[in-house]
């Protein structure tokens, strides 16, 4: 975690976050669904998020996914470039993440009334990485009786 890039998950030099993926299918709705493939591969992403005053934000960036590979049960796979495919794939829900995520979620208006009478208990409510480095930082100020 870095006040640049916020929350690093996976690292690029050592290979990413290790993440085995396992693919199952069926030939239609009824029959029951089998192992078909195994994809160990290594994912890379920042996150930027940030908690203030009851308003959260999220971003996601840097996408990058490497060195996959596959194993089969089944039998030998045809090739495929799945860096690719997966990076696609991940690409795609970042950016959909980011959309739906490109304002500032004020949780006083959207969520339950209780969060409204918290939010007024604990103002200035912080919680951020990019507040300082190697830390997320957290902090309030509250009212007091």
């Amino acid at each position: 975690m870095n006040t640049v890039d916020g929350l690093v998950i996976g690292n690029n030099a050592t290979g990413g976050l290790k993440l085995d993926l396992a693919l199952n299918c069926a030939k239609d709705n009824d029959t029951a669904k089998e192992h078909a493939v195994t994809l160990h591969t290594g994912v890379h992403l920042n996150a930027k998020f940030s908690f203030d005053n009851f308003e959260y934000f999220l971003e996601l960036s840097d996408v990058a996914v490497q060195n996959t590979s596959t194993t089969s049960d089944i039998g030998e796979m045809d090739y495929h470039n799945w860096d690719s495919e997966l990076y696609y794939v991940i690409k795609d829900i970042v950016d959909d993440s980011n959309l739906r995520l490109a304002t500032p979620i004020d949780l006083k208006k959207t969520g339950p009334p209780i969060i409204s009478f918290v939010a007024g208990l604990f103002k200035n409510t912080i919680m951020s990485p990019t507040v300082s480095d190697e830390f997320i930082a957290l902090g309030f100020s509250m009212l007091a009786f």
